[in-house]
């Protein structure tokens, strides 16, 4: 008898150990269920701001869309190639020299071969483009690559350094274009886009206001009147758009002010970009 008491004994602390281990289980089981609810509810109720104002906001959003859309097909990347001529001193080529060469002839210069980046802006359907003066300058060659990637070989049909303008032409037709808009409309303050290819990242938008018209403080130029403006602009934006709220090109970006003092401001961008005005 004692020993079925203690087999007895033993079986009800089994059981009840499993009673409080299903307890435990249940009980963690409802928190763990409880906190998945209440997360669930906590993640649906964290909503975004809504309201007029904001309702505002994504309309000024869904406009700065389409002035995009419609100008990006409309922006080209340009990229050139110089040819170098090689200088050969007359001193290397005189025969009573070549003792100091070892009796042969001193080893002739190559020429180089020197690549720069740039943007355009298609402003007519049968492949215009106009860009600035100083991205095709020099060019031995000049390509141009549209938006969905197709490259052509363009001929440059005719520069101006006062202003900096040059127009190049692609063997094309039906092309999107950009129109032509009238920068004496601007208003310091305005919103204004600038397209190009700056740093060979193809295709980027900044946007910036006008900070000033009719800058002529700097010589950049010898025909002086540029838009100023915050809207980002770096190396290899030179050439491309400066659109306004329409999607029309009110300038062509153009030089920018850096602790870099080149002659177009090379290096980064602080703030302080010039666009050629379309009114010049």
């Amino acid at each position: 008898m004692r020993i079925n008491d203690y087999f007895v004994e033993g079986g009800i602390v089994v059981v009840r150990l499993l009673l409080v281990g299903l307890v435990c289980f249940a009980l963690v089981e409802i928190l763990f269920m409880g906190y998945g609810r209440y997360r669930q509810t906590a993640m649906a109720a964290a909503r975004g701001l809504d309201g007029p104002d904001i309702e505002l906001l994504e309309r000024q959003n869904q406009a700065h869309e389409r002035v995009i859309h419609a100008t990006a097909p409309g922006i080209v990347y340009i990229r050139t190639e110089q040819i170098v001529k090689a200088e050969q001193s007359p001193t290397f080529m005189d025969p009573s020299l070549r003792q100091f060469f070892g009796g042969g002839a001193p080893q002739i210069p190559q020429d180089q071969k020197q690549h720069a980046l740039g943007t355009g802006v298609l402003f007519d359907p049968s492949g215009y483009i106009v860009t600035n003066n100083h991205v095709i300058a020099h060019a031995s060659t000049v390509e141009v690559m549209l938006t969905y990637k197709r490259v052509f070989k363009a001929k440059v049909i005719g520069g101006d350094p006062d202003t900096d303008i040059a127009v190049v032409k692609i063997n094309a037709t039906g092309l999107p274009t950009v129109p032509l808009g009238d920068s004496s409309s601007l208003h310091v303050g305005d919103t204004v886009m600038a397209f190009g290819n700056p740093f060979g990242l193809n295709f980027t938008v900044t946007r910036g206001s006008v900070s000033a018209l009719g800058r002529s403080d700097f010589n950049i130029e010898a025909v002086q009147d540029f838009i100023q403006t915050d809207a980002a602009i770096n190396p290899g934006n030179s050439g491309g758009a400066l659109v306004d709220v329409k999607g029309q090109i009110v300038g062509i970006n153009t030089a920018i002010l850096s602790g870099n003092q080149g002659p177009r401001g090379e290096g980064g961008f602080m703030g302080i970009g010039f666009a050629w005005s379309r009114a010049t």
